[in-house]
């Protein structure tokens, strides 16, 4: 009934030439004056009192409001009541009484500063209530009634503050930590890029030597080149020619590109292979194996082309994993024009520059996301350490390579008979590592306590933001810097983060667990035990039963 009542206002409102009760509202916070003289400043008042008094007694506010839309007292009394007792002051014609008493009133409202009450702007509405509003409305009713009724408003929305105020600092309260770690993590991390000549010559780059890296990524087992940490293994040379050599033409061609503009190939070279490939295989024979039609100049230049490239990306941090993420998020479609213009040589045409353009944007957001994904891998380190706690996080790293760790697991259980370590991975699969080989490090999670606090704006801004603004909370002086920095550390994103968000469900599950110790069991109950990972069987308990110790017992089981 609402809804089609509104709608039949709405349409006679257009039909009319009337603006809506909504967008008066979101036109007078961005232009208070002009809306109040063009439209009328008594069907201003009263929509804005009419917004004011349904958000007000709607129990739980309404999340469909905009945010211009939404409450914030402290901002209405220093910034739009102002603009509206001048216009009001304005429209009833000047007097002395606007210099010695309109005049201060106005002053204060522009100093009115956060503080940890409301009572401040509740002393300015009683002032405004009491000295101001008659005589700046120059008694006429059909302006101060409505001004009324937005005053009273306001004063209910300063009660109602005060008890959802209450509700944030508790959440608040709960992610202290997270908000530190987080912001101070949004200080160090260099968030600066290359510039956008220099990103734009590494995405073609990496478009045209992709075709020949994707042979070195893995060729017949062996891993050639390592794509994120920029290391083309030269000792397995003779590899690498093999691989090469298992190329076609084609896949080759836009390397050879690169390499007849710097002139470390001629251009005849490669137009004489072509022609010897065609005039043996036929046109086909561009998409076949190369074979020794490669020579060993050949691959030589190449090989110091790619290791030039893997080294230089290594430097500016625009290494080929990147470049990766970027291309594939454009649309698939733009995706592939892009790659076939680029290695076809058409890179300085016009649609090709606008989706480059489009992937160099898309660069400098993945580039700022491998920043922080350094930083907050380097934080996570904590010391190594041999005394393992069950159900605690580690990062297990081989002994001796300092490429990084294999990754985040929890332990489980040790044998005594062997140096074999049993942990479970984020997945839940069974992982097994000799102390010989592996070293264990303790796992610090601070990428948990940033994923809670953000979290915890989550909240804020789906339960809490129904009716007030989120920079209403920041009018509040204890509230103001948490708030801040909270709204800060919201916009960060990063794939370290989004493992951070796995391992907090893997923990909230684990502890939901009805987990029993087998000292505890009891004869004649039934219990169930753990198999392997998420897998359990039911048994009924019997005196003098020989129970596996290294296994777990739920009385009931875990939900998955």
């Amino acid at each position: 009934g609402n809804h089609a009542g509104r709608q039949k206002v709405n349409q006679f409102r257009i039909e009319n030439r009337l603006p809506t009760d909504e967008s008066a509202v979101r036109s007078f916070l961005g232009s208070p004056i002009s809306t109040m003289v063009n439209n009328g400043v008594v069907h201003i008042l009263r929509a804005l009192a009419n917004h004011w008094e349904g958000l007000n007694t709607i129990p739980f506010g309404n999340f469909a409001h905009q945010r211009m839309e939404q409450l914030n007292v402290n901002v209405i009394l220093r910034f739009h009541i102002p603009f509206v007792l001048m216009t009001l002051a304005n429209l009833r014609g000047w007097c002395s009484w606007d210099s010695m008493v309109l005049g201060p009133f106005i002053t204060k409202l522009m100093n009115l500063r956060p503080t940890d009450t409301m009572d401040p702007a509740n002393e300015l509405l009683n002032e405004l209530n009491s000295n101001i509003v008659d005589n700046v409305c120059g008694g006429i009713f059909s302006r101060m009634e409505p001004f009324r009724r937005w005053i009273t408003q306001m004063r209910v929305a300063n009660e109602l503050i005060m008890t959802e105020k209450e509700k944030v600092q508790t959440i608040l309260s709960s992610v202290t930590a997270g908000i530190e770690a987080g912001y101070k993590l949004t200080k160090t991390v260099d968030w600066m890029v290359p510039d956008n000549v220099t990103m734009l010559k590494y995405v073609v780059q990496h478009i045209k030597l992709d075709p020949a890296k994707k042979r070195l990524r893995q060729y017949n087992g062996d891993r050639l080149v390592d794509e994120q940490t920029g290391i083309l293994f030269t000792a397995s040379l003779d590899r690498i020619t093999e691989a090469l050599r298992a190329s076609s033409f084609n896949e080759l061609m836009p390397a050879f590109d690169m390499l007849t503009k710097s002139n470390k190939m001629s251009k005849t070279t490669i137009d004489s292979m072509k022609e010897n490939i065609i005039r043996t295989n036929g046109e086909a024979g561009t998409d076949m194996e190369i074979n020794n039609n490669l020579s060993s100049e050949m691959i030589s230049s190449l090989v110091s082309l790619l290791q030039q490239d893997l080294e230089q990306r290594q430097k500016l941090y625009l290494n080929d994993h990147v470049c990766k993420l970027a291309l594939n998020a454009l649309r698939p479609r733009d995706k592939r024009t892009l790659l076939e213009m680029v290695q076809k040589g058409y890179e300085n045409t016009r649609p090709a520059q606008l989706l480059l353009r489009r992937t160099r944007t898309l660069l400098k957001r993945e580039v700022r996301r491998a920043a922080l994904d350094r930083q907050l891998t380097l934080l996570s380190k904590g010391e190594i350490t041999n005394n393992l706690v069950e159900d605690e996080w580690y990062l297990v790293e081989r002994i001796g390579d300092a490429s990084g760790s294999l990754g985040i697991y929890q332990y489980r259980t040790s044998r005594s008979t062997t140096n074999d370590v049993l942990f479970i991975a984020r997945t839940g699969a069974e992982e097994r590592f000799d102390r010989t080989h592996y070293q264990f490090r303790k796992y610090v999670p601070i990428g948990e306590a940033i994923v809670r606090a953000q979290k915890a704006f989550m909240v804020i801004e789906l339960d809490l933001l129904k009716r007030f603004a989120y920079a209403s909370y920041m009018e509040f002086s204890d509230l103001r810097e948490d708030l801040i920095k909270l709204q800060i550390l919201s916009g960060v994103n990063c794939y370290f983060l989004d493992d951070a968000r796995l391992d907090v469900l893997s923990h909230i599950k684990n502890h939901s667990s009805t987990q029993v110790s087998w000292r505890d069991l009891k004869p004649g109950h039934q219990y169930f035990v753990e198999q392997k990972p998420y897998k359990y069987e039911l048994f009924e308990f019997e005196e003098g039963m020989d129970l596996d110790n290294r296994k777990r017992y739920f009385s009931i089981p875990p939900q998955n």
